[in-house]
C-alpha cells in the first residue's frame, strides 16, 4: 500500500472511488533522470510582450459616491434603476401615485400625467396613468444635475419629482431587450438554462440573439451572469456570434476574472480569453457593471490561429461528479466522462480524452518521462501551472479549465486553456463559506495539485512535479512571471485604468455585491495580496 495519506476532501466518497483514488495516487518521491532529458531540443518560449491596458482613461480618476442630490418627493413617485445615469441612453422610469398621506398606491388614479426633464433631458414617451401606476421614458443630453417633474393632478396635489445626474460613460453600452414574460423565465428558472429570442444593441447596432442565463453556481446569485448566441449570419467586428457577460457578483472586487486572464495573457504564451467591462441595461434600465469575456470556442480559437475542428474540452463537472470532479484520474465508464468533461469541438468523442487519462497518465515512471511531452505541451502545461500557481488559483485543479488539442497537425500535443479565474488573488473555497468565502489568504501552496499534503489533486500535475528537471522548470516560470508581470506595477495600471473609466458605472450598480462604502477596501485586498503573495512565493524557493 502507499504510505501517503488520503485527504479529507476524499472521507465522504464512496468506498469504490476511495480505493480508486487511492491507488491511482501512489506515484513515487522523485526518481533519477540523469539519462533523460524530457525537454531536450525543445525551444525557449517566447514570452508575450507585456502593454499598458486600454483603453485610456479619459478623466482623472474615478469617485467613488453617490451625487448629493435632492430627495425624491410627492404623491407621483419615480423610481429610476439608478439616480447615475449615463448621457443618451434612454432610461425607463417606473411611476406610482400614491394616496394622500399614505404609503399606499392609489388604484383609482387614472388619466394623463405630464412630465418635464428640463433643458438636458428629452422626454421620449409617457404612458398614461391606470390603476395608479405609469411609465416615462426620457434620455439625458448632456451632464449634470436633472431635476424631472410630473403630476397627474396638480390642483389635488398629485404631483413628483426625482433629481438624478448624467454623466459621460466611458464604457462599451451593451442593451438587451426582451419582452417582460421572457426576461422573468430565465431569471425565476435559472437552473434549466432556458433560451429566449431577444435583440442585444452594442454600441448603437443591433443583432437579434437568443440569450440565457450563464454559469455554474452563479447561475443562483442575485446579479444574473448571461449567454448571447447572436442570429445565424451575425458576427461582432471581431467575427465572434457567441458572447458572454459576466456579472462577477462573488467577487466584491469584480476584478478578479479579469486581473487573473490578465496575467495569464502577458505572464503566458497560452491562448488566453480577453475581457472587457461594459454598462449593461436590460429593457431600457441599468442591470450593471458586467464583463464581456471571450467565449472558448470557435471563434477564439480560429482567432489565434488554431485549428476550430481540433479536440477540445471543459472540464465541467455536473454536481454528482464534483467528487473527483475534472482532476484527470480514471472514470469508471462514458457516463462519467460525459458528466465531468464537456465535449466542446472534435469529431473523436472522448477517444483521445480517455487515452490521455486512462493510458498516458497512468504509466509507469520510466516509460511516462519518454512519452509525456509527446503527448503534452509539457512547457505550455508547467507555465499554466506557474501563472496558476502565482495567482494562487486552486480551483482548476477540478474544473473550470479546457484540454485542446489539433489531431490534425504534426504536432497534436495536448494544451490547457485557462478559464474562470474570480476564485484567486486571496480567495479561495471554503468548507465553511463555500465560494463566498471573504477570508484572504497569501499562503495557499504552490504545488497545490500534487497529492501529498495538499487539499486537492490533479494526476497530471502531480505527475509532472515529480520530475526534478520539470519542477525546476516550473520555478523558472514562477520566477518570470513574478518579476516581469506579477508586480504592483502591472496590477495597479490594470485595476487603476479600469476604476478611472467604470466609476459611476460601478456606483450606479446596485447588483453589485460589495456595498459602495467597503468596495474600494475589497479592492486594496488585491493590491495587498499581490505584495504578500511575492513574499510568501519568494520565501518558498
Amino acid at each position: 500500500m502507499c504510505d501517503q495519506q488520503t485527504h479529507s476532501t476524499y472521507w465522504s466518497m464512496p468506498l469504490l472511488w476511495g480505493m480508486i483514488i487511492g491507488i491511482i495516487a501512489c506515484t513515487p518521491e522523485p526518481f533519477d533522470l540523469s539519462d533523460t532529458a524530457i525537454l531536450e531540443g525543445e525551444a525557449p518560449p517566447e514570452w508575450p510582450e507585456v502593454i499598458d491596458p486600454g483603453p485610456p482613461c479619459e478623466t482623472d480618476g474615478g469617485v467613488f459616491e453617490l451625487p448629493d442630490v435632492a430627495p425624491a418627493g410627492g404623491r407621483v413617485r419615480f423610481s429610476a434603476s439608478a439616480l447615475l445615469q449615463p448621457v443618451g441612453v434612454a432610461e425607463r422610469l417606473e411611476v406610482a401615485v400614491y394616496l394622500a398621506d399614505e404609503d399606499e398606491v392609489d388604484a383609482d388614479a387614472y388619466g394623463s400625467l405630464s412630465v418635464d426633464g428640463g433643458e438636458g433631458a428629452t422626454i421620449v414617451e409617457v404612458s398614461p396613468v391606470e390603476q395608479g401606476r405609469a411609465s416615462v421614458v426620457l434620455r439625458f443630453n448632456r451632464p449634470g444635475r436633472h431635476m424631472v417633474q410630473g403630476w397627474l393632478d396638480a390642483e389635488n396635489g398629485r404631483t413628483g419629482h426625482i433629481e438624478m445626474v448624467a454623466f459621460a460613460t466611458q464604457l462599451p453600452m451593451w442593451e438587451l431587450a426582451l419582452s417582460e414574460e421572457h426576461l422573468t423565465l430565465i431569471v425565476d428558472h435559472p437552473e434549466e438554462r432556458i433560451k429566449v429570442p431577444a435583440e442585444l444593441t452594442i454600441d448603437q447596432q443591433v443583432y437579434g440573439t437568443t440569450v440565457r442565463i450563464h454559469g455554474g453556481s452563479s447561475r443562483y446569485f442575485p446579479k444574473k451572469s448571461f449567454r448571447f448566441d447572436l442570429d445565424k449570419g451575425l458576427t461582432l467586428p471581431d467575427g465572434s456570434n457567441h458572447l458572454i457577460l459576466r456579472a462577477e457578483w462573488g467577487d466584491k472586487a469584480m476584478l478578479r476574472n479579469y486581473l487573473g486572464l490578465e496575467l495569464s495573457r502577458f505572464g503566458t504564451w497560452l491562448p488566453t480569453p480577453r475581457a472587457q467591462i461594459v454598462h449593461f441595461r436590460i429593457n431600457q434600465r441599468y442591470y450593471g457593471a458586467m464583463w464581456h469575456v471571450e467565449r472558448i470556442d470557435g471563434d477564439f480559437l480560429r482567432a489565434r490561429q488554431m485549428n476550430p475542428d481540433g479536440s477540445m474540452y471543459e472540464a465541467d463537472p455536473q454536481q454528482e461528479y464534483w467528487v473527483p470532479g475534472g482532476n484527470l484520474t480514471p472514470l469508471l465508464g462514458m457516463a462519467e466522462y460525459v458528466g465531468v468533461y464537456d465535449h466542446k469541438k472534435g469529431d473523436l468523442d472522448y477517444e483521445d480524452l480517455i487515452e490521455l487519462i486512462e493510458e498516458t497518465l497512468t504509466l509507469p515512471d520510466r516509460e511516462f518521462v519518454q512519452v509525456i511531452n509527446q503527448a503534452v505541451d509539457v512547457s505550455s502545461v508547467l507555465v499554466y501551472m506557474a501563472v496558476m500557481a502565482v495567482m494562487q488559483n486552486q480551483d482548476h485543479i477540478k474544473k473550470n479549465y479546457y484540454l485542446y488539442r489539433n489531431h490534425f497537425a504534426e504536432d497534436d500535443r495536448w494544451v490547457v486553456i485557462p478559464w474562470d479565474l474570480d476564485l484567486t488573488l486571496g480567495h479561495l473555497w471554503t468548507e465553511e463559506n463555500d465560494i463566498l468565502d471573504e477570508t484572504i489568504f497569501v499562503d495557499g501552496s504552490p504545488y497545490s495539485g500534487s497529492w501529498q499534503g495538499h487539499d486537492f489533486f490533479n494526476r497530471l500535475l502531480h505527475r509532472l512535479w515529480t520530475i526534478p528537471e520539470l519542477d525546476a522548470r516550473f520555478w523558472e516560470y514562477v520566477d518570470h512571471i513574478v518579476e516581469h508581470v506579477f508586480t504592483a506595477e502591472f496590477i495597479d495600471a490594470r485595476i487603476d485604468n479600469v476604476l478611472c473609466r467604470a466609476a459611476p458605472d460601478i456606483v450606479a450598480d446596485g447588483r453589485k455585491r460589495a456595498s459602495l462604502d467597503e468596495y474600494l477596501s475589497r479592492v486594496d485586498e488585491i493590491r495587498s495580496f499581490v505584495a504578500a503573495r511575492r513574499m510568501y512565493l519568494l520565501s518558498e524557493q
